[in-house]
């Protein structure tokens, strides 16, 4: 009986993922690997790990309330937790143009030399499917800027995000705990200025 609704969240996550790509996000899809245990627990193989439809839901869903959250806390005005993604700079994507061109790639820029995410996905389209994919994938990888937390909004570059945060995950990340402290003593009225968001930030970038 759960079926329909699993299918139409099928149907709403494919709608997801079509207009994030549609707005420029780089979708990397690098295969992750998981660690095989034996009857007692100790790791016997590493094998790639299979991504189902499944996973695939979850994933829009989780990124869809992480933009939801962040946007709604920056215009409540709330001290909060944001996960940023500065654009690469501008000499990181030379030295990636300068490895491209022996493929015939070339990022595409702005006037002013603004790089936007869509303009990587281009690159990451192009050599899909081909022998090259990898490297140039790992490569861009590195050009890009490490993502940290901050006390203030900058947006997510990889995501073409206005809004991002870390919500869904407090039973094993941090700043998602701190964020739904937060949003409970907001809810609950007793929201003080005195949650020093910018000290748990850091520690959260440091420790990560």
């Amino acid at each position: 009986e759960i079926v329909p609704a699993l299918k139409t969240m099928e149907l709403l996550a494919d709608i997801l993922r079509k207009k994030r790509k549609k707005r420029g996000a780089i979708q990397f899809d690098f295969p992750e690997m998981e660690i095989l245990v034996d009857e007692n627990g100790f790791p016997s193989d590493i094998a790639r790990a299979e991504k189902g439809i499944s996973n695939g839901i979850i994933e829009e869903f989780m990124l869809c309330a992480n933009e939801t959250v962040a946007e709604y806390a920056f215009w409540a005005e709330l001290p909060f937790i944001y996960r940023v993604h500065e654009p690469p700079s501008q000499e990181k994507i030379t030295v990636f143009n300068e490895f491209i061109r022996n493929f015939g790639l070339v990022v595409k820029g702005g006037k002013d030399g603004e790089i936007h995410p869509k303009a990587l996905q281009q690159i990451l389209d192009a050599v899909s499917g081909t022998p090259e994919e990898r490297m140039v994938a790992s490569n861009m990888l590195r050009s890009l800027m490490k993502a940290e937390y901050r006390a203030d909004n900058a947006g997510h570059f990889g995501l073409a995000a206005k809004y991002y945060c870390h919500f869904t995950s407090p039973i094993r990340r941090y700043p998602d705990l701190v964020i739904h402290r937060i949003l409970k003593a907001f809810a609950d009225g007793t929201l003080s200025d005195g949650i020093n968001t910018e000290k748990a930030a850091k520690h959260s970038s440091e420790c990560e």
